[in-house]
């Protein structure tokens, strides 16, 4: 079951917009980036860190609107498949969310869990994928850890970008 909408009516009996009230627990629509997405975000996030630069978008602009900043995580199953891995989606995610914004990718940041008893030579093929410098950003800053409740690999990104506009 998703959110649940209640109807209410104004009090010349035209429906209002309707509520919706947030289910007790995450589920993985929360994290389609749709509607349940937004909601999720903007009840339990932006009310517990609301702040002048928190502006509701992948992006925020910092440094008097210098520099554009962004973070990000993705999981995917499996983490190699036809196209691409899990690398190649986080580099581009990161990236996208910095050039909407208007941006241009400069420096990156990168946090893996990686279950335990991953295999090192797909460690490797991945770190190769992530170590790319076909969009133009450094390597600035980076993290592991070995988990064993990961399924694979979960890979959480933060990225600064100069103003390009």
């Amino acid at each position: 079951m998703g959110d649940c909408p209640l109807l209410s009516h104004q009090s010349d009996g035209t429906l209002k917009k309707p509520l919706r009230v947030m289910e007790s627990s995450i589920k993985l629509a929360h994290g389609n980036g749709g509607l349940e997405n937004r909601e999720l975000i903007e009840e339990i996030f932006f009310k517990s860190f609301k702040n002048q630069l928190l502006n509701g978008e992948d992006s925020a602009f910092i440094e008097g609107g210098k520099l554009a900043f962004t973070t990000d995580s993705f999981t995917v199953s499996p983490i190699f498949f036809n196209g691409g891995d899990i690398g190649k989606i986080s580099i581009c995610g990161t990236c996208n969310d910095i050039a909407m914004a208007g941006g241009k990718p400069k420096y990156l940041t990168c946090s893996v869990i990686v279950e335990e008893g991953f295999s090192r030579l797909s460690w490797r093929g991945l770190s190769r994928v992530i170590g790319q410098k076909e969009v133009g950003y450094k390597w600035v800053a980076g993290g592991w850890l070995a988990r064993g409740i990961t399924k694979g690999w979960s890979l959480k990104r933060a990225q600064v970008g100069l103003r390009t506009f």
